[in-house]
């Protein structure tokens, strides 16, 4: 006939005894089917076996669901036939009917589960409003509560911190890390496929998916925006609607709101970026004061900071730093891209210049369609429709200054050749006319003329020669006529 577990509600252990000994009218009993426990609060559960159930209805409906732990008042109280539960708290499972292998700890927790499985939630009100989702784990006070959506159906979720998902509502395959994720008042969380870890991150996201936000309020602002990569603290911080974004670095496009496309890595890289797109900024600080221009390119830190113009390009620390309006500029350098002779506010916004060389600078402000190469010992230029380039020649950059004694005679000793260019292909016969280097340097020695320039000798294996540097000497010669 079984046996009950019995207490006189002293101070001694409750203990077993044989049903048919009066032990009916103790704390707990066994049911029907002398398979289950209850107190005599919960319900009947006449036909519940290998459960235990404590607590005021506790259980109170269950029929053929078995091996089922509900403890606290109402906790499983609608529970049927539902299976392998584990139940802990005031009203923790509470609208349970079927719904099995779930593990709901804390009050109110799992309160509205109705048919899910393999949900895990604990703290109280965790997974609240989830009525059919399946395979979640919620840990924390309220995670995926759901209490703003509504009702909450997703799947395959993981929220860990206190209101952690709690405004979710369908989105499915989620993994929210750190209090008030995903969380915003009267919003809706249906995204899916999302990471989000840290504090606020993601906060206000709706539909937004396939996302991953990784540190404190990282993505707080993103609502629709998909496929973005927010990795540091308030990166992307103001996104909204932006979508295929990489930031990664503290502060890193804080201020994007709508922008797509960009790659910003370093902290504050394209900090103030609100709708460009299509950039790329790597360094600190680079870009910080992009705003709504596309298609820029800036590689060092604090490259293109000040720029405002589109489909630059910037490779070096600080290059292109004062450039403001100017488009089309390229500037590859350290510090490439200043201005000559300008300050700290003198500001470049001169389009499509070409600045090659450390610390290489335009000719002006102003100046378009200029290239210029610094050697760090002298510049070479080429502006607009030339048809030549310039050198620095300037009276202040010289001294000991002499007339050269070279004239005719030199350049009578010089052989002007026509040639064929040496191919691998053997029936190349490529004809070309001008001087033989190792010829030059004999008359340049026979004069000890090295400082001509003529010959350079650095590579052993190709002499070149610089034919603009016969100039002083033919000026020389025309006056001797």
């Amino acid at each position: 006939s079984g046996q009950v577990l019995t207490s006189n509600g002293g101070s001694s252990a409750p203990s077993w005894q044989d049903a048919g000994g009066g032990g009916g009218g103790g704390e707990f009993s066994l049911s029907a089917t002398d398979k289950a426990i209850h107190s005599s609060a919960a319900g009947n559960s006449s036909s519940a076996w290998y459960s235990f159930f404590v607590g005021t209805n506790a259980g109170n409906n269950t029929t053929t669901g078995y091996n089922n732990n509900f403890i606290g008042s109402q906790a499983g109280k609608s529970n049927t036939t539902g299976c392998y539960n584990n139940f802990f708290g005031r009203y923790a499972g509470c609208s349970n009917t079927c719904g099995g292998d779930n593990n709901f700890f804390g009050r109110r927790s799992g309160y509205s589960n109705t048919i899910g499985l393999h949900n895990n939630y604990f703290g109280s009100g965790a997974g609240l409003d989830n009525t059919t989702g399946c395979y979640n784990n919620f840990f924390g006070i309220d995670a995926g509560a759901g209490a703003y959506a509504a009702t909450n159906t997703g799947s395959y979720n993981n929220f860990f911190g206190a209101q952690a998902g709690c405004s979710n509502s369908t989105g499915s395959h989620n993994n929210f890390f750190g209090s008030r994720i995903a969380n915003y008042p009267f919003t809706c969380q249906t995204g899916s496929h999302n990471n989000f870890f840290g504090f606020a991150s993601g906060q206000v996201n709706t539909s937004g998916s396939c996302n991953n936000f990784f540190g404190c309020r990282a993505g707080t602002s993103n609502t629709t925006g998909f496929h973005n990569n927010f990795f540091g603290r308030g990166a992307g911080l103001d996104n909204t609607t932006g979508c295929y974004n990489n930031f990664f670095g503290n502060w890193a496009g804080c201020s994007n709101t709508t922008g797509t496309s960009n790659i910003f890595i370093g902290r504050h890289a394209g900090c103030r970026n609100t709708t460009g797109s299509d950039n790329v900024f790597i360094g600190d600080n680079t870009g910080g004061f992009v705003c709504t221009n596309n298609c820029n390119t800036a590689v060092g830190r604090w490259s293109g900071y000040y720029v405002s113009g589109a489909k630059n390009t910037f490779l070096g620390a600080r290059s292109g730093k004062q450039n403001t309006t100017g488009s089309g500029n390229i500037s590859i350098g350290f510090y490439a891209g200043d201005v000559a002779g300008g300050g700290y506010y003198s500001f470049q916004t001169g389009r499509y210049n070409i600045i090659i060389g450390s610390e290489s600078r335009t000719s002006s402000t102003t100046v378009s369609n200029e290239v210029s190469i610094f050697n760090y010992c002298k510049t070479a230029r080429f502006q607009g429709n030339a048809t030549a380039w310039s050198f620095v020649s300037d009276e202040r950059e010289k001294k000991n200054i002499i007339d050269l004694p070279l004239g005719g005679d030199f350049l009578s000793k010089l052989r002007p050749r026509k040639f064929e260019w040496k191919s691998e292909d053997e029936d190349s016969h490529e004809q070309a006319s001008g001087f033989v280097a190792q010829e030059v340097l004999k008359v340049v020695e026979e004069y000890n003329a090295h400082y001509t320039g003529l010959v350079d000798t650095n590579d052993p294996n190709q002499y070149t020669f610089a034919a603009a540097a016969l100039i002083p000497m033919i000026v020389n010669a025309i006056q001797e006529l």
